[in-house]
């Protein structure tokens, strides 16, 4: 029967992904979903096969597919983490996607779902710090934008060639380097 076959599927996808052969359990959530695509299991299964392999987008999309779908075969007495641990996933992967707002979001219900949950937990922590990273980051750059259009482009040049450690990584974002070109005409003009 279909069910029997779609549970073979989540089960060979499940065993796969807790052996670490994440392209092995998404071609099986695959094949699951092809033989019953209004069950959600098959896409938790796929969402946390994407977010070890660091597919953001995909880890979002079939977190929100499965979303939208009946989780029928999750009975009482199953584990929470398949609740919990895609909406998790997928909050985090909404974090490194650089959008912490939306994930802390999804973490939050998780939390608010169950409260007791270390994973919805650690999410919630995760995803605050970094969106209080955002918030320096955009300040800083702020800062550096703000002596720019003051004329100071010394000031500038000499802030955005000494980020401070905590914000390492700013260098790599567009607005960084738009800055730094600025800066850079300016100062030595």
């Amino acid at each position: 029967s279909p069910l029997d076959t779609y549970v073979y599927r989540l089960a060979r996808a499940s065993l796969c992904a807790m052996r670490g052969k994440h392209e092995e359990a998404l071609g099986e959530a695959f094949a699951a979903v092809g033989v019953l695509p209004d069950l959600a299991d098959a896409y938790f299964v796929a969402t946390e096969a994407f977010y070890l392999l660091g597919k953001w987008d995909s880890c979002v999309a079939f977190y929100e597919i499965g979303r939208a779908k009946k989780p029928t075969l999750l009975s009482k007495d199953q584990p929470l983490y398949h609740f919990v641990q895609p909406r998790v996933q997928a909050a985090m992967a909404w974090g490194n996607l650089q959008e912490p707002e939306k994930g802390l979001v999804l973490a939050q219900e998780a939390l608010a779902l169950y409260p007791k949950n270390e994973l919805a937990r650690e999410g919630v922590t995760r995803l605050r710090a970094v969106l209080e990273k955002k918030k320096a980051v955009a300040a800083y750059l702020d800062l550096a934008e703000f002596f720019i259009d003051k004329g100071f482009g010394d000031r500038a040049d000499t802030m955005l060639l000494q980020v401070p450690v905590p914000l390492r990584g700013v260098e790599a974002m567009p607005r960084y380097r738009a800055l730094k070109i600025r800066a850079d005409a300016l100062y030595t003009s």
